[in-house]
């Protein structure tokens, strides 16, 4: 975690785009899962995910669709109206779903 010249903190940024983003199930923040093991989530460090991959797979989900990049979250009203203006800034996810409406819509892909 950095901290830029106007007092925002920047977290990392995610080293791949694929399937192996993971996002933090209390703030948003998404990174790759070797990122969480290594360094954590920069806003909850009280999760303690460094070197500790159940805490990773407990903390975190790779369950959620759409992304916002956020440079300055106190000046940004995007980030006031989803309520992270608060944290750590880069890409956060939108929406998160879970693993019964994960469920629920491959059922309905499957009967069409």
């Amino acid at each position: 975690m950095s901290n830029q010249g106007g007092g925002a903190t920047v977290a990392q940024i995610p080293t791949s785009f694929g399937h192996e983003l993971r996002a933090c199930l209390r703030c948003r923040l998404v990174k790759t899962y070797d990122q969480f093991r290594e360094s954590g989530c920069e806003n909850c460090q009280f999760f303690q995910m460094e070197e500790d991959h159940e805490r990773v797979v407990d903390c975190t989900t790779p369950n959620f669709t759409g992304l916002i990049s956020v440079a300055d979250p106190t000046r940004s009203w995007a980030a006031r109206w989803l309520r992270i203006g608060m944290f750590a800034c880069f890409l956060l996810y939108l929406f998160l779903f879970s693993k019964r409406e994960i469920i629920l819509q491959q059922t309905e892909r499957e009967l069409l």
